[in-house]
């Protein structure tokens, strides 16, 4: 079986799995921007590139979501002397960062709007792979079997965490890969 036949085969178990515990997810999504000034005669793409905070091997990114997803869980005991999940709580943050332009010209102005739309297009993309990863750890981790030992619980569970961590973050790069950074869905400027 790949990888990836294991990871969707992981993402239906935990999906048909039935809760036995209380599980709570919360979010935090804040917007947030950066000044990009734009002179008469420069192009927006050198005006937003000259400020641009994102930098990566090389390129130069209009906008970013930053996003960490944290966990927490609860264990107890059963008649059996298993240790199951009873409780999780896991909590997502996320920041879209988007340039902001300061210029008085209104033909720039109406470019740079359509293009921040793009942007933010793009961008939740970003946000909605990330959030679905937050559920899919909540649900993974108060789906998980019960075990002898609550100190090899925790473990599996964290372990279970990371994991599906690492593969959103792969996801957001192919997502990233697939799109040419927004490129293919119009987030491109001159």
């Amino acid at each position: 079986m790949t990888a990836t036949m294991k990871s969707v085969a992981l993402f239906a178990l935990i999906w048909l799995t039935p809760l036995g515990a209380s599980a709570e997810v919360s979010e935090q999504l804040a917007y947030e921007s950066y000044r990009v000034p734009h002179a008469p005669g420069r192009t927006l793409s050198a005006s937003i590139k000259a400020v641009s905070p994102f930098r990566s091997e090389g390129s130069i990114f209009h906008a970013y979501t930053a996003w960490k997803i944290n966990w927490r869980f609860q264990w107890q005991k059963d008649g059996d002397g298993l240790c199951r999940i009873s409780s999780t709580t896991t909590n997502i943050k996320l920041t879209v960062t988007t340039p902001e332009l300061i210029s008085n010209d209104p033909e720039a102005r109406r470019t740079f709007e359509a293009h921040k739309q793009k942007l933010l297009f793009h961008e939740n993309g970003h946000v909605k792979i990330s959030r679905d990863a937050a559920y899919t750890i909540d649900h993974a981790i108060q789906s998980m079997p019960p075990q002898p030992d609550c100190k090899q619980l925790g473990a599996s569970a964290n372990a279970l965490g990371r994991q599906l961590m690492a593969e959103a973050s792969a996801r957001n790069r192919d997502y990233d890969r697939e799109t040419s950074h927004g490129k293919t869905q119009g987030a491109w400027l001159k």
